[in-house]
């Protein structure tokens, strides 16, 4: 098996521009910063349960003022969640996708610095069937 990696350093990310970053069945990520200057940009790490199909997510701040982040799952509703994380802290964040049949696209974004923004978009495989993405059949 050949493995691919390669590290992009989201500090020299400049206010106004963003990374995506795209992979299989529909896989994204984006990353954008807020304006220049604050070194101390909340931290997001996304991990999946391919057994459950659930995403965990990692909030961490690293600045020495707390931060409230604003996590949203588009394919569910009322999965809005504001965390409040003391200086130097950690949280953990579980979104369940069975009602999504293992889609999910969740944002991080913070009100204090409009311009960050953390995004994973994508599908969950557990072996399970599945279907495809509901996103795209909804109405207009």
């Amino acid at each position: 098996m050949q493995h691919l990696s390669d590290y992009w350093s989201l500090a020299e990310l400049k206010s106004g521009h963003k990374l995506s970053v795209f992979g299989p069945n529909g896989y994204l990520s984006e990353f954008s910063n807020e304006p220049a200057g604050n070194s101390a940009a909340p931290e997001v790490k996304v991990r999946y349960d391919s057994l459950t199909g659930d995403i965990h997510l990692t909030l961490h701040n690293p600045g020495a003022s707390p931060r409230t982040l604003e996590v949203r799952n588009s394919y569910d509703a009322a999965s809005v969640r504001n965390h409040t994380i003391a200086p130097n802290k950690t949280v953990e964040e579980h979104c369940a996708t069975g009602s999504s049949a293992g889609w999910f696209d969740i944002s991080v974004t913070q009100e204090s610095a409009p311009g960050f923004l953390r995004r994973f978009a994508g599908h969950v495989e557990t072996g399970k069937p599945s279907t495809s993405d509901p996103a795209v059949f909804k109405e207009a």
